[in-house]
């Protein structure tokens, strides 16, 4: 991961966007790093004002969190909603 962050352009992933993801946004924030946040609700999301938004489907759309995963080059998960399975198929 730190090499990762020598990166110009690395991008944080965060699936979910509440209060841990906009804390995390922040820090991210401080430290350069690019973050986009996958959310099912960005026009009341607490991170609009730290992050990219990418606007979901569900927690169930693979397809959607594909494209998402696809652009950032790591992801961590804010809440536990994301079905295993989901995010298995999707990392592949």
């Amino acid at each position: 991961l730190m090499n990762m962050l020598h990166k110009s352009r690395f991008a944080l992933g965060i699936l979910g966007d509440g209060q841990l993801a906009r804390l995390c946004a922040e820090k991210a924030n401080l430290r350069g790093i690019k973050t986009l946040v996958y959310t099912l609700d960005p026009l009341h999301s607490p991170c609009k004002e730290l992050a990219s938004l990418f606007p979901g489907k569900s927690w169930k759309d693979e397809k959607s969190l594909k494209e998402f995963l696809s652009l950032v080059d790591v992801a961590v998960l804010e809440n536990e909603f994301i079905p295993t399975d989901i995010l298995l198929a999707a990392e592949s």
